[in-house]
């Protein structure tokens, strides 16, 4: 499988017209980061002039910005620049695109058409998908290369892949000979249901109507099937792949994290998602010692220590609230708040890039507690807690977000909810990303659910906020893990190092007894970082940024 870096893509504002000799321009032949001037004439590479009374979008033209790869594939992203700019001010808009600060289209191909093909999507405008999963709780979705395909159709640039961990066994059933044809937790007859309708009865139901097991095998089936792909450099470069079958209670889960690491290097950027608390599903949990806030948290603790070691950011499902408590008590006290700002807050997380999913724990049945973007505030503003982030998805919290029932129970829009979202967005801007939580989506509108229906809130945003809410935080968060991982994998992550430190039982220099600690895996990184003169992306020391 490529492994690819930005330091082997080159980069150039591109005359999509020319003829189709990009795969050339990045041959050996040329330096690779060699930008070629194309033609000044061109309506892609220049600002057009135009007419009276043309829309908004003739009064633009798509600004290209081509980066090449070393097997001749190549991704070129548009950005849309004003046609009358004046002089002085074309080259910060020129510059802005080049940058990436604004995507408005994405292909693979090398001409015009290509372009302004890619600048018709579901969502009707690109973002990237922080959330996002392919696979169903049978372990049966949809492919790398078809997700490809479906991105380029919904508006999707860059999308994570988190297989669903966890097996779904149907039961209950009178003859126990019928298996019935379930993929979901939530029997089909059930997924519609309201809030409200959840009664403890029918929740009692629902959790007994199946079993959830660990499937730690997800992750080799990543990486197997990003391998039979075929995908080109420039297409896996818009993928990134994360760990998610690990028994989270299991003080094991470290040790298994590497020895995941170390089978498929370059495959996996982060964890995540993985589940501490989450209605009905903790309920259905089959087996021992699951991972919770309270008596059996410590092994979840080491996990994050270990991923901040390797670079790896964790994306975290934790209800904010229960259902049971919501029912008793209200929405003023969310039973899982304080829990959650232990575990944040902990010496272990300290280091570690965390992604609470969901808005900060909305669910499916969860309803958004009072007061909970002042509680969200609390956690941003906190000195102590600047490494985490929020992630926005799935549709189920973003109706949460942004509707609401009046008198008469018709579901309209909540203004004054949106406009709190939107303010604590604006106030911590590089903190929240994008995320659709689209599960084995089979057709493009489900995949862009959540986007479409997040919109009132993104328009809220200004230009540069919401740029960095869809785009820059994915290029930050995730896109940034990636040469801290593969620096991990190359100079830690050696056979000699795998036989001498994790296969053998006894001590061993990362553990007094049968379990890792991270702080002596930190060490032993950091000398074989010091040994290799890298730093933790990799790169020289001699040329580090300091």
């Amino acid at each position: 499988m490529t492994t690819v870096q930005s330091s082997r893509a080159s980069t150039s504002a591109s005359n999509l017209n020319a003829p189709s000799d990009n795969a050339q321009s990045s041959s050996p032949k040329a330096p690779t980061g060699t930008a070629k001037r194309r033609n000044p004439d061109s309506p892609t590479g220049n600002l057009a002039k135009r007419g009276k009374g043309e829309s908004s979008e003739a009064a633009s033209t798509l600004q290209a910005h081509t980066r090449f790869f070393e097997d001749g594939s190549s991704t070129t992203t548009g950005s849309r620049v004003p046609s009358r700019v004046p002089i002085a001010q074309r080259a910060g808009h020129i510059t802005a695109a080049l940058r990436g600060r604004q995507i408005d289209a994405v292909t693979h191909g090398t001409d015009k058409a290509a372009l302004e093909q890619g600048a018709k999507t579901t969502l009707g405008s690109w973002t990237s998908d922080s959330h996002f999963h392919p696979t169903q709780y049978t372990q049966q979705g949809i492919l790398p290369e078809e997700m490809l395909a479906m991105m380029d159709k919904v508006g999707v640039y860059r999308s994570v892949i988190m297989p669903i961990p966890t097996d779904v066994i149907p039961c209950g059933h009178p003859d126990n000979n019928h298996i019935p044809p379930e993929d979901y937790y939530v029997p089909k007859e059930d997924m519609s249901m309201a809030r409200h309708e959840l009664t403890a009865e029918r929740e009692d139901k629902i959790a007994k109507s199946a079993h959830l097991v660990v499937n730690q095998q997800v992750d080799a089936d990543t990486a197997d099937f990003m391998d039979m792909s075929g995908l080109t450099d420039a297409q896996r470069d818009r993928l990134d792949p994360m760990v998610t079958g690990l028994h989270l209670g299991s003080p094991l889960s470290s040790e298994a994290l590497l020895k995941k690491l170390h089978k498929d290097p370059g495959t996996f950027t982060g964890i995540g998602e993985v589940t501490i608390h989450k209605e009905l599903v903790e309920r259905q949990f089959d087996g021992a010692r699951q991972a919770n806030l309270t008596d059996n948290v410590q092994p979840f603790k080491d996990l994050i220590a270990t991923a901040g070691v390797v670079g790896m950011p964790v994306v975290l499902h934790c209800d904010v609230d229960s259902t049971d408590n919501q029912r008793k008590n209200g929405l003023g006290a969310p039973q899982h708040l304080d829990g959650i700002k232990k575990l944040l807050g902990s010496p272990e997380a300290k280091n570690t890039t965390m992604v609470w999913a969901h808005f900060g724990g909305i669910g499916r049945f969860v309803a958004k507690p009072d007061n909970h973007m002042e509680n969200l505030r609390q956690i941003l503003r906190d000195p102590e807690m600047k490494h985490v982030h929020v992630d926005i998805s799935w549709s189920r919290v973003a109706r949460q977000i942004v509707m609401k029932q009046n008198a008469h129970g018709v579901e309209e829009p909540d203004p004054a909810s949106i406009d709190a979202a939107a303010k604590l967005i604006t106030e911590f801007p590089d903190r929240f990303l994008m995320g659709s939580d689209a599960l084995d989506p089979k057709k493009e509108e489900t995949w862009a659910e959540t986007g479409n229906m997040y919109k009132p809130l993104l328009d809220k945003l200004s230009p540069e906020v919401r740029h960095q809410v869809t785009i820059g935080n994915y290029e930050r968060v995730i896109v940034g893990a990636r040469a801290k991982v593969r620096a991990f994998e190359k100079h830690v992550l050696t056979n000699e190092f795998m036989k001498r430190n994790v296969r053998p039982s006894g001590p061993t220099p990362l553990r007094d007894g049968p379990h890792i600690e991270p702080e002596k895996l930190r060490a032993a990184r950091d000398a074989a970082f010091a040994a290799a003169g890298v730093d933790e992306r990799g790169e020289p020391v001699s040329n580090a940024t300091h």
